[in-house]
């Protein structure tokens, strides 16, 4: 790799040589690092080598994403005349650095797989991929990960989050602030609902919409069978983060959400399992300063697993039981 300046000077590498970083300068640098990246994206370039030694923390307490010398060009930068050099290779070959690869990059399927992603519940999932402005919708196996079908009647470009039935007949998506159905048999797409989040009970009896509203987040329990929708109830004092999404396992089969909640006044967000039977909400982590992401249940619904922000790890809670 050739040395480059950094503006500011003593640019060194991003390592832990002084213990842990602190949880909410890991934060700042992870959100750092996934703008940088989304930049190099929205002008069609993929990294496919992103590691610790390619991570530089400068002075000013920037971090630099460095080494380009693998990525590749997957479309012309929207709205720039410039002329962008990269790396190409040829159709098949895998490259990039082991223990840091994506699965599916080590498969040599492309790098253009986007989240969200969710089960359908039929040996299949369901996900978006190709560079922005691009998006389509794919269908794959999940054994093996290669795509069966493209769903080409909608327009991915403005989804955000995607949920299927457990039949696997049905694929409920965000887009335009709305939750939307349509059937993978075929036919067009017919708008449920105002909603920025969505998840299906693993039965498929019904959804739970999250809707963000001026004083804050509401959770709607949207019934399937033309049933009134009712709203589940959030304890006073208690909200929701806005920029959230709800997982597409986010409904446990007793009916119990998970979402991450925290006290109005709190900047930590610990995982919340919140019962509209009781109208309660309880924390199994205990407050944790740590952030906790896209909490799911499994099929069971005897455990919730979530992405801890602050460790880098998956964690997994059991729940009590409702009594």
């Amino acid at each position: 790799m050739t040395p480059i300046g950094v503006p500011g000077s003593n640019a060194k590498p991003a390592r832990l040589d002084h213990g842990p970083i602190p949880s909410r300068k890991a934060t700042d640098l992870a959100v750092q690092i996934a703008r940088g990246l989304a930049s190099a994206h929205d002008r069609g370039i993929v990294h496919r080598d992103l590691k610790p030694e390619n991570l530089f923390l400068v002075a000013d307490g920037q971090i630099k994403i460095l080494d380009f010398g693998l990525a590749r060009q997957t479309t012309a930068a929207a709205g720039s005349g410039a002329t962008q050099t990269v790396a190409a290779t040829d159709p098949g070959t895998v490259m990039g650095t082991v223990g840091y690869m994506a699965p599916e990059q080590v498969r040599g399927l492309g790098e253009e797989t986007q989240y969200p992603m969710t089960s359908l519940g039929s040996g299949h999932v369901a996900f978006l991929k190709g560079p922005a402005g691009q998006r389509t919708i794919v269908i794959a196996s999940a054994a093996d990960g290669l795509v069966t079908r493209e769903i080409t009647s909608i327009n991915a470009n403005d989804v955000e989050g995607l949920a299927g039935s457990p039949d696997g007949r049905t694929l409920y998506y965000v887009a335009s602030r709305a939750v939307w159905a349509v059937s993978l048999d075929g036919g067009d797409a017919r708008r449920i609902r105002e909603g920025d989040g969505v998840a299906v009970h693993p039965e498929g009896r019904y959804l739970v919409v999250k809707v963000n509203e001026r004083n804050g987040v509401r959770l709607v329990h949207v019934p399937l069978d033309g049933s009134p929708e009712r709203d589940v109830p959030i304890p006073r004092g208690i909200s929701i983060p806005l920029v959230d999404s709800l997982a597409p396992n986010a409904v446990a089969p007793d009916g119990r959400v998970a979402v991450r909640v925290a006290p109005v006044d709190s900047w930590f967000w610990p995982l919340g399992i919140v019962d509209p039977a009781t109208g309660r909400v309880t924390v199994p982590g205990g407050r944790t300063q740590a952030d906790h992401w896209m909490p799911g249940w499994t099929d069971n619904g005897q455990i919730v697993s979530t992405f801890n922000t602050a460790l880098g790890r998956i964690w997994r809670f059991r729940p009590v039981p409702r009594r």
